[in-house]
């Protein structure tokens, strides 16, 4: 893993360490970032390791991390990291060493899985995981669906796609296993259904996910719900209650929506256009209810007609979107006009 550090944490590396000696005649020094050996034992070359080998030894196998050497001085290719103890070999010494964390660190934890209701459809498609901080990639790994007695739900989690961040690497989108969810699949006719209706889960995220500096979180962190009947019903637009600003005001317009929709589409596929079709500046926001989504203008509202561009690729918790069900019987399809876009007219004055 590729670590980024700021000047200020290079600074903090340099004056600031853990230094515990596997052998009380060891004169290894960590310092400045650098491991220095003693001058007497320039013959010998320096070498690092991941970990704390000071009672395990070292194997013959074992991989020595990169960096130049001049002299008595090793400096390694990538600074080491936050959080990390090494060991350090040059003749007969050996030293471990730990690069600890500021005291002001701002340690990795989430701050919320949407959708955040308690009861769940059975046929959830998809969660979105946000954390307080930019991640380490490879997360899907630490990312579970726990049955009711606390085991992983096989095939419940689908970790076999590139993973899906946002631009800052703060909310991870997590897909339940679409092959398990449809019917008439083989997944789900082999495995069955990823969840039952009326039972018991949990979506639990490890610990040992990193952020992007390569620090754990402290604690694992879950999420229990239970599930509802399978949700089979297209989300209808028309139903949808909008309230507007007031003009020449920075108030956000609200959409309650008569069910909860899918956390990332209503966030990233649904725009505001005035009278002469041009878009309106500001950003999507989740509202006060898990129902509902406001709009905050980049400039004040002018007075006048206004229209909601919504995409038909916004969808439900189900996946359900304005055109389709996610899964739906194809001999029993009913033949309806697809639409890319549907439209919500409102009046601010």
């Amino acid at each position: 893993m590729r670590l980024k550090f700021s000047k200020n944490i290079i600074f903090i590396l340099g004056v600031c360490f853990v230094f515990c000696k596997a052998n009380a005649q060891s004169s290894l020094v960590y310092k400045e970032g650098k491991v220095v050996c003693p001058k007497e034992h320039n013959k010998h070359s320096i070498k690092v390791y991941v970990g704390n080998l000071t009672i395990s030894g070292i194997s013959e196998n074992q991989p020595s991390i990169l960096g130049e050497i001049k002299g008595s001085t090793f400096t390694p290719l990538i600074p080491f990291g936050l959080g990390q103890t090494y060991t350090a070999v040059c003749g007969n010494d050996m030293t471990a060493f730990t690069i600890p964390l500021p005291d002001d660190y701002q340690m990795p934890h989430v701050i919320e899985i949407y959708p955040t209701d308690s009861v769940l459809p059975a046929n959830l498609l998809k969660f979105y995981v946000r954390f307080n901080k930019p991640m380490a990639t490879q997360a899907y790994k630490y990312v579970f669906l726990l049955d009711k007695a606390g085991k992983p739900i096989k095939r419940g989690v689908l970790k076999e796609i590139p993973e899906l961040w946002n631009e800052d690497r703060t909310e991870l989108c997590v897909w339940l296993e679409p092959g398990r969810i449809k019917q008439g699949l083989g997944p789900n006719e082999k495995l069955g259904p990823v969840m039952e209706a009326s039972n018991g889960y949990t979506i639990s995220i490890s610990q040992d996910l990193r952020d992007a500096e390569g620090i754990k979180m402290p604690k694992n962190f879950t999420k229990d719900f239970k599930t509802s009947e399978r949700d089979t019903i297209r989300p209808d637009y028309n139903k949808w209650q909008v309230i507007p600003p007031k003009a020449d005001s920075f108030q956000p317009l609200t959409i309650n929506f008569n069910e909860v929709m899918d956390h990332g589409s209503t966030l990233s596929l649904l725009s505001i256009q005035n009278a002469n079709g041009e878009a309106i500046p500001g950003d999507w926001q989740e509202g006060k209810t898990a129902h509902s989504v406001i709009y905050r203008p980049a400039k004040p509202w002018e007075k006048g007609r206004h229209k909601i561009v919504v995409s038909s690729r916004v969808e439900d918790r189900a996946g359900n979107n304005l055109n389709r069900l996610f899964d739906q019987n194809l001999k029993t399809k009913k033949i309806v006009t697809e639409k890319e876009n549907y439209f919500i007219s409102f009046f601010i004055d």
